[in-house]
């Protein structure tokens, strides 16, 4: 997760804040549209170019967020405040990471690490996913614990519904829960044989999230949620969690029931 320190050094900090608001809610053809906006009125709002770059990434528009922190990365100068320069290398590096470039990502991300120390940002699970891929893990580095760590290292289903299932109960962060008739297991074995989709949004930088069209399957805010969000690590189906989600105007989502009907004709064609 992003922490965005620099807020209050854009141009226009009041309209920054509300587009980023729209960011992080995922209504993100709505930010796509007032970041262009903005940057017609302030060209030279590095800022500005490094959000609208995450936006991108979130709807897996890698090529033109790449182009994006181009522009960012040209208008930085030695005169740059510190925290802008920490955002764009924190956003590069996510870029990277979504565009599989492991080896300059884990490179970048070790010269870097001191700016995710600073900010309170775990580097664990980054660091021990791009070992993964790059093949690089070492003994040592199995010691490590926790929910997300030991999915990286080594991807239980048991453990993930477990997880899921403690969405049964109310959840106070997130103000969301699953009604009782909500069939989690079957959902999730579908899930599993079904991803990765196509439609995505990149909710971080070694995960992704998928929306799923699927009436009431809970309440979020004491409102019957008809979405869900699937997280899952990076291009995989494995899935890390699964939630109720209040409507959304993102429309980069799918329907269940598109994926039974369509496994139910696989079958009928076969047998």
């Amino acid at each position: 997760m992003i922490t965005y320190q620099n807020e209050e050094k854009c141009f226009d900090c009041v309209s920054f804040k509300k587009i980023l608001k729209l960011s992080r809610k995922y209504k993100l053809e709505k930010a796509l549209v007032k970041f262009q906006e903005y940057l017609m009125r302030y060209p030279k709002d590095i800022e500005a170019y490094i959000y609208y770059a995450d936006t991108l990434i979130k709807l897996n528009a890698l090529q033109e967020a790449e182009k994006i922190l181009e522009t960012a990365k040209r208008l930085m100068t030695k005169e740059t405040i510190l925290a802008t320069q920490e955002d764009y290398y924190i956003m590069k590096i996510k870029l990277l990471c979504c565009q599989r470039k492991y080896h300059e990502c884990y490179q970048l991300f070790r010269a870097n690490m001191k700016i995710y120390v600073k900010r309170n940002m775990d580097t664990t699970c980054l660091l021990l996913f791009l070992k993964q891929k790059l093949g690089i893990l070492s003994p040592k580095d199995y010691k490590y614990n926790g929910y997300l760590v030991n999915q990286i290292l080594s991807y239980n289903e048991q453990r993930a519904l477990q997880h899921i299932k403690e969405h049964f109960h109310f959840d106070e962060k997130y103000k969301s829960q699953f009604l009782d008739d909500f069939p989690a297991e079957e959902v999730y074995y579908n899930l599993r044989k079904w991803l990765p989709f196509e439609n995505k949004c990149i909710s971080g930088t070694i995960t992704e999230l998928y929306l799923l069209r699927y009436e009431n399957n809970g309440k979020v805010s004491g409102r019957f949620a008809n979405y869900l969000e699937i997280v899952t690590l990076q291009n995989s189906n494995k899935i890390i969690s699964l939630y109720p989600y209040e409507n959304t105007e993102c429309r980069n989502y799918m329907k269940y029931t598109t994926f039974l009907e369509e496994e139910n004709k696989l079958k009928r064609s076969i047998g």
